[in-house]
């Protein structure tokens, strides 16, 4: 919240008690969102798609060929990725530009789980993914390739960026682990949504820590960071 209103503002903030904003969570924190943060003139500006940013406005149009999702999740994502980013990170719209993009690659893949519950049609995005298979006319249906071929185009936006931020040859193995793990969330959470006697609580805040992003997130902010010591 330091990012978008002011210091005495986020103390009181920080010190409102847990009762006054959640006794009644879906209404009460909506409208303590709506009222003490959304209502600031930063994050309004956010909520305006001239504020979001021409390149994630282009690639959400891409998207939408392919899935049903409205624009507002990534002004919602990008919003939030403001929020969270390192404060130290040098350029704070260009690297939130990318981290949409990689939420965005989240959902195109999470959606084939949890959206579609195709199996057979996430395997194949995964294997696309870790650079197993590669995506030509037939190697799948045509129902999944204009699909794959958006979450192909994603994962390019993404690594052109990237190619260019001055930690990446020292952390792109790092941010590769971290999709991966992500994509691996996906499928654990597969396995015990059909299986329920499979889940435990050790595996699953094993796995299911790295699914909203926050690890690949957090890799990205240090990539762009060209003063920042990896040793620490």
């Amino acid at each position: 919240y330091s990012r978008v209103i002011s210091e005495n503002q986020f103390t009181q903030l920080r010190s409102k008690p847990v009762g006054e904003v959640s006794s009644n969570v879906p209404t009460n924190f909506l409208q303590y969102l709506e009222n003490d943060i959304l209502s600031q003139p930063a994050v309004v500006r956010w909520q305006d798609e001239r504020g979001i940013s021409p390149e994630l406005v282009a690639l959400h149009k891409k998207y939408s060929a392919v899935a049903d999702r409205p624009l507002f999740l990534w002004q919602w994502a990008y919003v939030a990725c403001n929020l969270t980013t390192l404060l130290t990170v040098p350029d704070l719209q260009e690297v939130c530009v990318t981290k949409v993009a990689a939420i965005m690659l989240n959902v195109l893949v999470d959606d084939l789980a949890d959206k579609y519950h195709d199996r057979s049609a996430f395997d194949f995005a995964y294997r696309l993914l870790t650079n197993t298979l590669k995506l030509t006319e037939c190697s799948v249906s045509n129902k999944w390739y204009t699909y794959n071929s958006a979450i192909l185009d994603v994962r390019q936006f993404i690594e052109d960026r990237i190619s260019s931020y001055p930690n990446y040859n020292k952390l792109k193995d790092v941010l590769a682990f971290d999709f991966e793990q992500l994509f691996n969330s996906m499928r654990y959470a597969f396995v015990a949504n059909k299986v329920r006697d499979f889940s435990n609580l050790t595996e699953f805040f094993m796995y299911q820590s790295h699914n909203m992003n926050m690890m690949i997130n957090l890799t990205i902010d240090l990539m762009s960071h060209a003063s920042f010591d990896l040793s620490e």
